[in-house]
């Protein structure tokens, strides 16, 4: 894994500008293909690196400092006007992948501290994660991809949130003034473009937190109601396989407008459970509200939490897990949670209902969801209730 994030990086550093100089030299066009060929080798090679930047990056501490180090080459490169070939294609992949919407990007950005506080808030900061699900699930990955850090990135490079915002700014602002003025562009277009996809990513989670959209502000806010059980009994044993990661997923529908959906409750065992908890929208329905009509499910992710959990405490092998951001549901459309589950045997739920009246009113219908297949359905399984305001 080392390996492969080494190459992609040389190779996202290099860029093309070498074989654009030879087909200056080349009247009949005969080095188009192979360039067209390249092209199509670095844009994989970006796919690559992005899809695989959480693995290249396991801990938070070690995304800040490689987006930090990749933006204090900018003013030498800036001076020698050679940032479009020497590390325009790496940075756009990296912030292409804090782009993901399973990012929490207030996690990674240290907007809160500074100077050598910053330092040592982040070395603090990796010892923490090392305690982490990703770390007990990949110790090895996250040792091994720390200490290449410490060897690739420079660590005491590190700047303040402040300065990573002004390197962005300058990105974003200095090829509009270029144009403006007619000059040769310095950044590539597609930097541009990850760059102020990047900072309305970071104005939106922070708008979010500001106005208490996310859960981490919802009980100051909001008081947040369970729904009844949607089962009317629960397993006597922890007899439930959680498959190692097998999906189980219910569909449900809300009959008023207005409710936000903010976690789930789940069942546990014995020990740590490792989760990763989505929650999707059925697109054909959300043009067609209502309409009960046969289709075919166009399911669109809304929210998605990683995490672990213990019912070792919980009498009733019950445990809450909250989304990162609140979803509001619309009255009438389908949605579904989908929960892939790694850990030992969970206690589950029978005689399931088909709807569960709340004691306001607001009434949820749950149906068999064509994304389950540990065995969840309408009338057992996970996934017992449903935390709402």
């Amino acid at each position: 894994m080392g390996k492969t994030r080494s190459l992609l990086k040389k190779v996202l550093s290099e860029g093309t500008d070498n074989c654009l100089t030879k087909l200056d030299n080349d009247p009949q066009g005969y080095l188009s293909q192979p360039l067209m060929l390249l092209e199509a080798v670095l844009q994989e090679c970006h796919n690559t690196f992005t899809a695989c930047f959480h693995s290249f990056y396991p801990t938070p501490a070690l995304q800040w400092v490689c987006l930090c180090d990749l933006l204090n080459c900018l003013d030498q490169d800036i001076a020698e006007a050679n940032f479009r070939t020497s590390s325009s294609r790496l940075l756009a992949a990296v912030m292409s992948a804090l782009c993901n919407t399973s990012v929490k990007l207030t996690s990674i950005l240290p907007i809160a501290y500074d100077g050598e506080v910053l330092l040592r808030a982040l070395v603090k900061q990796v010892r923490t994660e090392n305690d982490s699900a990703l770390a007990h699930r990949f110790p090895l990955l996250v040792a091994h991809m720390e200490k290449l850090s410490h060897t690739e990135e420079n660590l005491m490079g590190m700047t303040s949130f402040r300065e990573v915002l002004e390197k962005m700014l300058v990105i974003v602002v200095l090829p509009v003034r270029k144009s403006l003025r007619k000059e040769v562009e310095l950044f590539s277009p597609h930097l541009v473009s990850n760059t102020c996809s990047l900072l309305a990513s970071i104005v939106s989670e922070l708008t979010a937190s500001a106005l208490g959209s996310e859960v981490d502000g919802l009980n100051s806010l909001h008081a947040v109601k369970a729904t009844p059980s949607r089962f009317t009994k629960t397993s006597q044993g922890r007899s439930w396989n959680t498959g190692n990661g097998s999906p189980d997923a219910i569909c449900m529908t809300v009959d008023k407008p207005g409710v936000v959906l903010v976690g789930f409750c789940v069942y546990g065992g014995g020990g740590i459970h490792e989760y990763e908890l989505e929650v999707l929208a059925d697109d054909a329905q959300t043009e067609h509200p209502g309409d009960s009509g046969t289709h075919s499910h166009r399911w669109t992710s809304l929210e998605l939490v990683k995490g672990t959990y213990s019912t070792d405490d919980s009498p009733s092998d019950i445990s809450e897990i909250r989304l990162d951001k609140a979803v509001p549901l619309k009255e009438g459309v389908k949605y579904a949670v989908r929960l892939r589950n790694y850990g030992s045997r969970t206690a589950n739920g029978d005689g399931g209902m088909t709807t569960v009246q709340c004691s306001d009113g607001v009434a949820f219908t749950f149906s068999t969801c064509s994304l389950s297949s540990n065995g969840t359905n309408q009338t057992r399984g996970q996934i017992p209730q449903i935390l709402y305001y």
